[in-house]
């Protein structure tokens, strides 16, 4: 299993998605490249991760994560840095499967196992649409001559690799135009089963009644969603519930300028709690809470196109896990599938306007229909139907 410049320290979803893999009986080996510098906002720090766990090897290079790579320019010195560490790492493990987490990961793995002339089977797992995040996240121009040449990589290396996993069945539909071996295997997340005495008691906890309806946003937001839909959103709630009832809103983000925009964007009273907060506590907000906001955004580009009709946003997942119902723009095709199959959520747009369903959401029904389709258990159970079938057919590499 290889990932290339993601960021190890402090990485949950690395944690969840990858590393509780080998706890399921597949002989997962784990190969990091990760990004000996580490540059935020925060400031700029080295990646002093270290793992104390034979099947781990972790290798730094001096790069920054996100960053750097991106650029075509750059790529070679990354990939004249990247190749000699996997070509050393593939001798010495001689995997028939190198499974990749994201396309850059794909991208190397393919180059360095035409160059070490070695039968590998590679699964490209892109996780996202990876040139256009690229746009949406301005670290080079749509149409520009990073994006051509990173879509002509994407090509490549979807066409070359045995076989692609999308997140979700539009991802997978996607993916298909590229290989017809592309499946749909969904991202693991944690187990989170509802509680509805343990929601009884937060909701006391915090003084609030039946009128209290709670919405809650959790992540960064600035990039694939943005702050003025969630506004709308919330707006076009109150808008359509009895006048007895008073929205409250819980806004759960590392973003302190968009925390801050919440606290003066509503009353005082209004906001239960808008900051960063643990991650063993977000779960008791997402009890409390009625409805879970997955805003988008109004961009029209070719770029957020693509990204909404493929992907589904990871803290949707997480809503739906706890059983929290989800009102997500119509726009996230993924959601408004599950939300019309599962009877989960409520699609808002595209005329602006919010239709409460005449059926009350069952909870608990969405939280254990969710707690299958993205258990742990489940995924690896496909991933390892999976790796059978590429060994057992001994699918050649895409020409």
């Amino acid at each position: 299993y290889l990932t290339c410049m993601e960021n190890t320290y402090r990485n949950d979803i690395l944690k969840n998605q990858v590393l509780n893999l080998c706890n399921k009986g597949v002989a997962y080996k784990f190969l990091f490249i990760s990004p000996l510098i580490i540059a935020n906002k925060t400031g700029i720090s080295f990646n002093k991760n270290r793992f104390n766990r034979e099947d781990i090897s972790e290798k730094k290079i001096p790069f920054v994560s996100y960053n750097m790579y991106m650029n075509v320019f750059i790529l070679p010195f990354f990939l004249i840095t990247a190749i000699p560490i996997l070509w050393l790492y593939i001798k010495k493990e001689v995997p028939e499967i190198i499974h990749c987490r994201n396309l850059l990961s794909t991208f190397l793995a393919l180059i360095t196992i035409r160059l070490s002339k070695r039968n590998i089977c590679v699964v490209c797992d892109p996780r996202s649409v990876y040139v256009e995040e690229g746009v949406i996240m301005k670290r080079f121009n749509y149409q520009g001559i990073n994006y051509k040449t990173w879509k002509s990589i994407e090509e490549w290396t979807y066409k070359r690799s045995n076989c692609c996993l999308g997140l979700s069945e539009q991802f997978r539909s996607y993916l298909k135009e590229y290989n017809d071996a592309s499946f749909f295997i969904p991202a693991v997340v944690n187990n989170c089963s509802f509680n509805q005495k343990k929601r009884e008691n937060l909701r006391e906890k915090y003084f609030l009644s039946e009128n209290d309806v709670v919405v809650i946003y959790v992540g960064s937001i600035g990039f694939w969603h943005h702050l003025d839909k969630f506004f709308e959103i919330v707006d076009a709630l109150k808008s359509v519930l009895e006048p007895d009832k008073h929205v409250k809103i819980v806004f759960l983000s590392g973003n302190k300028k968009a925390c801050d925009s919440i606290s003066s964007h509503y009353n005082k009273t209004d906001v239960l709690y808008a900051d960063r907060v643990k991650p063993d506590r977000v779960i008791d907000f997402l009890l409390l809470s009625d409805y879970g906001i997955i805003p988008g955004s109004n961009m029209g580009s070719p770029c957020y196109d693509l990204l909404y009709r493929t992907m589904i946003s990871s803290k949707a997942e997480e809503f739906l896990v706890a059983g929290l119902p989800i009102i997500a723009n119509y726009r996230i095709c993924p959601l408004v599938d599950y939300i019309s199959r599962y009877k989960c959520g409520i699609v808002y747009g595209p005329t602006n306007i919010i239709e409460i369903p005449n059926y009350k959401f069952d909870r608990e029904k969405i939280s254990d229909t969710f707690n299958s389709l993205f258990s742990i258990d489940k995924v690896v159970e496909e991933y390892s139907e999976l790796y059978s079938q590429i060994i057992s057919n001994k699918w050649k590499m895409q020409k």
